[in-house]
């Protein structure tokens, strides 16, 4: 906003500005190869599966301003502004490869068993432990189906167990301190704030 000329034959700066720059990038790749269901021999076992792979990448930094009185009128640079607000973030980034897989047994088409199985590796770990793995298994049974048992009161039924372990890394430099150096207009610009 530029300096109003009634207010400036008066005496009284204006201004105001906003200045902000934001930038986000995120990159997310995923290559998987696929089995279909294949019977194994001529007996009525299936199999089925899949293998992949991911990649995701993301980058973000910020920085704002503000300003409010303007000093020299049509000078738009922050420090040009009786009144300031700073502030900064530095670029986080973060990388996370991963490698996942998955199988489906099949007898009959009432009985499957489903096993999982990633293994992510993150930048945000510490590099010694920066590899976790999480597991998935599943048993279904379509009772109805393996019984021949179809009462009036009950069209369908199916008794299913899992067990999963879940993983997850932990935020952008969550492990390891980051120091921002900041001083405020007016201040003792010898005091560092850690």
């Amino acid at each position: 906003i530029n300096q109003r000329p009634w207010l400036a034959s008066q005496g009284i700066n204006s201004g105001s500005t906003n200045q902000r720059k934001s930038t986000r990038t995120t990159i997310n790749d995923d290559l998987t190869l696929s089995l279909d269901s294949r019977a194994l021999g001529e007996s009525q076992f299936r199999v089925s599966g899949l293998i992949g792979g991911n990649l995701y990448s993301q980058d973000f930094a910020q920085l704002t301003g503000t300003g409010t009185t303007m000093v020299i009128p049509d000078y738009f640079n922050l420090g040009n502004f009786q009144t300031q607000t700073v502030t900064g973030t530095l670029t986080t980034q973060k990388r996370l490869l991963g490698a996942y897989s998955q199988m489906e047994f099949n007898y009959a088409e009432w009985a499957f068993l489903t096993l999982t199985g990633r293994n992510d590796w993150s930048s945000t770990l510490p590099t010694n432990a920066n590899s976790y793995f999480y597991p998935s298994a599943q048993l279904s049974l379509i009772f109805t189906d393996a019984l021949s048992w179809r009462p009036r009161w009950l069209d369908y039924g199916k008794i299913r167990v899992s067990k999963a372990k879940v993983g997850n890394d932990a935020p952008q430099y969550a492990l390891t301190p980051r120091y921002n150096n900041a001083s405020a207009p007016g201040a003792n610009n010898d005091q560092q704030q850690f």
